[in-house]
C-alpha cells in the first residue's frame, strides 16, 4: 500500500511563496522528492488579547487586542469585542460588546474574558480570548460626613443625619471612645459622657458593595440640668421649737438643706431649732438636690415669723467625794441651752458661786446644794437644783518623805516630810514591826545590818483622819571605821620578846598578828624573835571586829633585828691538875648551841678540846 507525505519546511508568518516537499513512499528504501510552490493568502499574526483593570463592581475593565497586525493587513481592519462569563465550567456565556466592561452589584464573584476579532476584506479573519480574569469582588464607595443636633448635655438627646444624597440603606452607632452606647439616629446622653465626646457613625450599606462609613464627634458633653418643686415646712415658729424640712415629693438626687435667715446661714440638715436671733424673723429652707452629671437644683420655702419661746432644763449633776476638804463639782445636765451659773447653798446658807466648791468642816453631816440657772436671750431663765449626799469626814493623802544619809551602821539618816506636807508631822522609825526611834534621824545600830530601815511620817490635821506616808531606806550596809596603829615595844634583837599594843581608845575585840615580810610567824601580843629575823623587820598587824562593822586593820614595823645576846654558867674541870696528868673541861649542864673548847696559860693558847 502506498502513502503520500507533505512536509512545509518553516512556518509562514506572512503571505508569500514557500517551498514544500513531496515525499512518496512506494515501499523502497529509495524516495523520490518533487519542489512545489504553494501560495498563501495575507493573515493576522501577533493577536494577544488581554484585560486591564480589576475585577470590582462599578469599576471599568478594558480590552486590548495586543500583539500586531501583518503589515499587509494593518490598514482598514476591524476589531471586534465580546465581553464573556463564565457561567458553568468552561462553559462561557456572551455579556456585550465593545472595548470596556463595568461589572454590575449581581456579577460579584463572576470572572470575565473578552472574545478578540480582527477582520479586513479579502483577508482571512482571527479570533483570540483573553485570559480569564479573577473572580470579581464587591465595590467601594464613600458617603459624606454625618451631621449632630441637640444639646450636648447629660439628659438631652442628641440627633444624627447622614450627608444629603447618601445612598444605600442606613444604620446608625453611637460610641463614647471604644463604649459602644446604642445604634438609631438618636441618642440620650447619659452621666458617663459628662466632659466626654460621643461619635455618632452612619453605615451605608448597598448590594455588591463593601459597606461605607462615615462618622462625626459631638462638642464636649456638659452638665445636665433640671428642676425641683418648692419643699414644705412643718413645725412650730418659736425659739427653742424645731422646724422640719421636706423635699417634694419625687425629688430626684441626692438632697441636701440649709437653713437661713435672710442671707445670713443658720444651718443644715432637714431640721432647725429657732434660736432667739430668729425671732421676729422668717427661716427659710432651702433644698438642694445633686445628681451626678448634672448641675444642681435648688428650691426654697420660708417659715412662719418665729414668735418666742419658752424652755425647762434638767437637774444638774453633782461629782466628788461628799466629805470635807473634797472638791464637788456641779455640771449642767447634757444640751442645758443658754449661758449658765451655778450657787451653792447649805440649806438657806449661800456658800460659793462657781461649778466647784470645797467642802469645809461647817458642810459635815449636812447636804449641800448646787442650783443651776440658764440665761437665753428671748427666754425666761430656767433653774434647776442638786443636793449632794451627807458631807462625811474628810480624807487627805501626803506624798511619801524622803531619806537622806549614808545607809551603813554607824550612819545616821535623816526624814524629810515631802514639800508642802499640810498639819502637824511626827517621825517614827521601824525595823520591819520593831519600833526603833521617833524624831527625823535614826542612828544606825549593828542589828540594822542587811535590812532596810522604814520612816513614817504622820500628818495630822483637824476633821480629817490621819495620813501617813512611809518611805525605806537603802539596804543597810556594813559601817566602817579605822583604828591608829599600835606600838611595839622590846628589844630588837634575836632572843629578845617584842611587845605589840593597840593605840589607846581602839574599839572592839582585838587580835594580833605577827610577820616577816608576808612570812606569818606569830600571834598573840608579843614575839620572840629568832635567828631568821636578824637583819629584817617583823611587822605587828592589830585587826579589830565589832558586830555590823567590817573589820579594821592597823600595823606597825618593828625596828631592824639585831644579834641577840646571851650569857652561860662557867665550865667544870676535872682531873689531876700535875705535870702529865690530863684535864677534862666540861660545859655547865644547859648550855646551849654548839659548844667548843680552848685551854691558855696568862695569855699563852696551850690547846682546844675538851681534855
Amino acid at each position: 500500500m502506498r502513502s503520500n507525505e507533505w512536509s512545509l519546511s518553516g512556518t509562514p508568518t506572512e503571505a508569500g511563496t514557500f517551498a514544500v516537499t513531496l515525499k512518496a513512499d512506494n515501499g523502497v528504501t529509495t524516495a523520490a522528492t518533487l519542489p512545489l510552490t504553494i501560495t498563501i493568502a495575507d493573515v493576522f499574526t501577533g493577536l494577544s488579547p488581554s484585560i486591564s483593570g480589576t475585577p470590582k463592581v462599578g469599576v471599568e475593565l478594558t480590552a486590548s487586542p495586543g500583539g500586531s497586525l501583518a503589515p499587509s493587513a494593518a490598514d482598514g481592519a476591524t476589531v471586534a469585542y465580546l465581553w464573556q462569563y463564565e457561567s458553568a465550567s468552561d462553559e462561557w456565556s456572551d455579556l456585550s460588546s465593545g472595548a470596556t466592561y463595568t461589572p454590575a452589584a449581581s456579577e460579584v464573584g463572576r470572572h470575565y474574558r473578552v472574545k478578540v476579532t480582527v477582520s479586513k476584506t479579502g483577508v482571512q479573519s482571527r479570533t483570540e480570548y483573553s485570559p480569564a480574569t479573577t473572580a470579581t469582588v464587591k465595590g467601594t464607595f464613600t458617603i459624606g460626613t454625618p451631621s449632630i443636633s441637640g444639646t450636648a448635655k447629660v439628659g438631652e438627646s442628641l440627633t444624627c443625619e447622614a450627608a444629603g444624597g447618601t445612598p444605600g440603606t442606613l444604620s446608625y452607632a453611637w460610641t463614647r471612645g471604644a463604649v459602644s452606647l446604642g445604634s438609631g439616629d438618636t441618642y440620650q446622653l447619659v452621666v458617663a459622657d459628662l466632659g466626654e465626646q460621643v461619635t455618632c457613625t452612619v453605615t451605608a450599606s448597598r448590594p455588591g458593595y463593601i459597606d461605607a462609613s462615615a462618622s462625626k464627634d459631638s462638642t464636649t458633653i456638659g452638665s445636665g440640668t433640671f428642676s425641683i418643686a418648692a419643699p414644705s415646712v412643718s413645725g412650730t415658729a418659736k425659739v427653742g421649737q424645731t422646724l422640719t424640712c421636706e423635699a417634694a415629693s419625687g425629688t430626684p438626687g441626692t438632697l441636701s438643706y440649709a437653713w437661713t435667715r435672710g442671707v445670713t446661714p443658720v444651718g443644715s440638715g432637714d431640721s432647725y431649732v429657732l434660736v432667739a436671733a430668729d425671732r421676729t424673723e422668717q427661716v427659710t429652707c432651702t433644698v438642694t438636690a445633686a445628681r451626678t452629671g448634672y448641675a444642681d437644683a435648688t428650691a426654697s420655702k420660708d417659715s412662719a415669723t418665729v414668735g418666742y419661746g419658752t424652755f425647762s432644763i434638767d437637774a444638774p449633776s453633782i461629782s466628788g467625794t461628799a466629805a470635807v476638804g473634797q472638791t464637788l463639782t456641779c455640771e449642767a445636765a447634757d444640751g442645758t441651752p443658754g449661758t449658765l451659773s451655778y450657787v451653792w447653798s447649805r440649806g438657806s446658807t449661800p456658800l460659793d458661786t462657781g461649778a466647784t466648791y470645797v467642802l469645809v468642816a461647817a458642810d459635815r453631816t449636812e447636804q449641800v446644794t448646787c442650783t443651776v440657772t440658764s440665761q437665753r436671750a428671748g427666754y425666761e431663765d430656767a433653774s434647776a437644783s442638786k443636793d449632794s449626799a451627807t458631807v462625811g469626814y474628810g480624807t487627805f493623802s501626803i506624798d511619801a518623805p524622803s531619806i537622806s544619809g549614808t545607809a551603813a551602821v554607824g550612819k545616821t539618816l535623816t526624814c524629810e516630810a515631802a514639800a508642802g506636807t499640810p498639819g502637824d508631822v511626827s517621825y517614827a522609825w521601824t525595823r520591819g514591826t520593831t519600833p526603833l526611834d521617833t524624831g527625823d534621824s535614826d542612828e544606825l545600830v549593828a542589828a540594822d545590818r542587811a535590812g532596810q530601815v522604814t520612816c513614817t511620817v504622820t500628818s495630822q490635821r483637824a476633821g480629817y483622819t490621819d495620813a501617813s506616808a512611809s518611805k525605806d531606806s537603802a539596804t543597810v550596809a556594813a559601817g566602817t571605821f579605822t583604828i591608829d596603829e599600835p606600838s611595839i615595844s622590846g628589844t630588837t634583837a634575836v632572843g629578845e620578846t617584842l611587845t605589840c599594843e593597840a593605840a589607846t581608845g581602839t574599839p572592839g575585840t582585838l587580835s594580833y598578828a605577827w610577820s616577816r615580810g608576808v612570812t606569818p610567824v606569830e600571834t598573840g601580843a608579843s614575839y620572840v624573835l629568832v635567828a631568821a629575823d636578824r637583819g629584817e623587820q617583823v611587822t605587828c598587824v592589830v585587826t579589830a571586829a565589832r558586830a555590823g562593822y567590817t573589820d579594821a586593820s592597823a600595823n606597825k614595823d618593828s625596828a631592824t633585828v639585831d644579834y641577840g645576846t646571851f650569857t652561860i654558867d662557867e665550865p667544870s674541870i676535872s682531873g689531876t691538875a700535875a705535870v702529865g696528868q690530863t684535864l677534862t673541861c666540861e660545859a655547865a649542864t644547859g648550855t646551849p648551841g654548839d659548844v667548843s673548847y680552848a685551854w691558855a696559860r696568862g695569855v699563852t693558847p696551850l690547846d682546844t678540846g675538851a681534855a
